[in-house]
């Protein structure tokens, strides 16, 4: 990826950057040579490189505990390969013609003695609309929103908590998974661990983004909450 960033101090608390980086994916074997018929699987050798060009601006500012940046990005992206299923039912490759998407990210994190709080806000701008020439955007959420904190209760014990917003993508209305956790540090290096997962009991259903198929919804996880614990040794 090559990349070239200009960074400008505006004090000692705060800078602006500026970043433009390229990158390319090449199609992989599967995508250009097998070929399992009938009527299953049949590879492009003719598929292109997918590459993107991604321009952004940062503007940081640290005070004392608190830490703040923001960027506005653009990618524009080219010859992407997406997988499709032909009138003959079978699975074929093929590269999308160029498209743009643009977009804001705003993070926030406070360090303090017992707690830590992040934030992270996510403004896609070309997100949940239907565009021909990108055909993943339709599954893609306009805004996102993650807000967790920490709590070091003593040297033994710690709690956490987040709370994950993703808005609608095609059909699928948005989702607000709220998940805790609870940590106990035991001796000799182990810790044991204890989360409660979809606290809200959301129905986690998400759009069919491997067969880009509008109005099909995909289970993806309980829509119960559920527990889980786990053992862990650290060395």
């Amino acid at each position: 990826m090559p990349r070239l960033s200009v960074v400008y101090p505006i004090d000692e608390n705060q800078t602006i950057k500026l970043l433009y980086a390229t990158a390319f994916k090449s199609p992989s074997f599967i995508q250009q040579h097998i070929n399992i018929p009938p009527n299953v699987v049949k590879g492009d050798p003719d598929l292109k490189a997918e590459t993107v060009k991604s321009t952004e601006i940062a503007y940081s500012a640290q005070f004392g505990r608190h830490l703040f940046v923001a960027s506005i990005y653009q990618t524009h992206a080219k010859d992407f390969i997406f997988r499709s299923v032909n009138n003959n039912g079978e699975v074929v490759f093929s590269n999308t013609e160029s498209f743009t998407r643009n977009g804001l990210d705003i993070d926030y994190r406070s360090s303090h003695r017992k707690t830590q709080w992040y934030a992270n806000l996510s403004w896609q701008f070309e997100g949940n609309q239907e565009i021909d020439n990108d055909p993943t955007v339709l599954f893609t959420p306009e805004w996102t929103l993650n807000i967790g904190a920490s709590y070091q209760h003593s040297q033994q014990l710690s709690y956490g908590a987040s709370l994950r917003h993703v808005g609608q993508r095609d059909v699928q209305s948005a989702l607000n998974i709220l998940n805790a956790q609870v940590t106990y540090t035991l001796p000799a290096h182990y810790s044991i661990s204890l989360a409660l997962e979809n606290i809200l009991g959301e129905n986690m259903l998400h759009p069919d983004i491997q067969n880009f198929q509008t109005d099909t919804l995909i289970q993806n996880a309980s829509e119960h909450p559920t527990v889980h614990g786990r053992l862990s040794y650290q060395f």
